[in-house]
């Protein structure tokens, strides 16, 4: 469904994922998928050869868990794309020596052509080029990469250290550094964190309300729970029931692919909004 909504343009929260294929399908696009051995060292390997009337390319990426994937070759060139970046990527002739304002430029030798790969927080001006071939990538990551980051602590200890005496309240830290590493304003990292607990609110909901899927073990039960728990038929376990009701819900989302978050992973992806 991954590949298929990208593909597609769409968004990792797209609630049209699960019908990704007849999509793909609607639009045009013919696909064949192989699983083959060929001897990738990580187990979560995709390759992709791309074809239209007017050209072909092909990509092999890797999808590191949690949402995260890294491209690691291009046309047979290896190279390094996860998503952050606006990536501006230019086919020239030899011998050309483009400049560009960017975060960072890396310099793709070919047989017969080099390829420029640009890094930056916007697509790379390329008006004053005649590139055999431009390609621009979209960053798919909801915090951009960008250059120069300085932020205010990178781990645990690090965040102690940082705060000393002043007892700050860890949403607080989280906040700072959300703006440090994302280079947002206070309010737009209060906006993105209040659009992921709509959507973990929106996923238990639709969960204890029902869901049906064909490929998986156990059928809906969170909605019985509830009912059950309203009547009082169940072992009183005070907020231990609620948390339970809202982890069954959640996983049941998750197996009938429904919309989650998937923090910490997409297997986890209760741990957050049971309690």
């Amino acid at each position: 469904m991954g590949l298929f909504g990208g593909l597609l343009g769409w968004d990792a929260d797209d609630e049209r994922l699960p019908d990704s294929a007849r999509a793909l399908a609607e639009a045009g696009v013919a696909l064949r998928i192989e699983t083959v051995d060929v001897g990738d060292p990580h187990p979560n390997t995709y390759r992709l050869t791309l074809n239209s009337s007017r050209e072909q390319h092909s990509l092999i990426a890797v999808s590191t868990g949690g949402g995260m994937m890294e491209v690691i070759a291009l046309d047979g060139v290896a190279l390094h794309m996860d998503g952050g970046y606006h990536e501006t990527l230019v086919w020239l002739p030899k011998g050309i020596e483009p400049h560009f304002d960017a975060d960072e430029v890396i310099r793709h030798e070919l047989a017969e052509v080099t390829l420029w790969q640009v890094k930056a927080s916007q697509f790379a001006s390329t008006s004053d080029l005649i590139p055999i071939s431009l390609k621009r990538l979209s960053p798919v990551l909801p915090v951009p990469s960008r250059k120069d980051i300085e932020l205010p602590f990178r781990s645990c200890a690090q965040m102690l250290t940082y705060d000393g005496t002043r007892q700050t309240p860890l949403w607080r830290l989280a906040v700072e550094y959300e703006r440090a590493r994302g280079n947002f304003s206070e309010a737009e990292v209060l906006a993105r964190m209040t659009q992921i607990v709509r959507i973990l609110r929106k996923s238990i909901q639709s969960g204890i309300a029902g869901t049906q899927y064909d490929d998986r073990v156990l059928g809906q039960q969170s909605g019985r729970f509830l009912e059950r728990m309203n009547r009082g038929e169940l072992l009183d376990g005070g907020a231990l029931n609620r948390i339970v009701l809202y982890v069954t819900a959640m996983m049941e989302v998750k197996s009938s692919m429904g919309v989650i978050v998937a923090a910490p992973t997409a297997g986890a992806c209760a741990a957050l909004p049971g309690p």
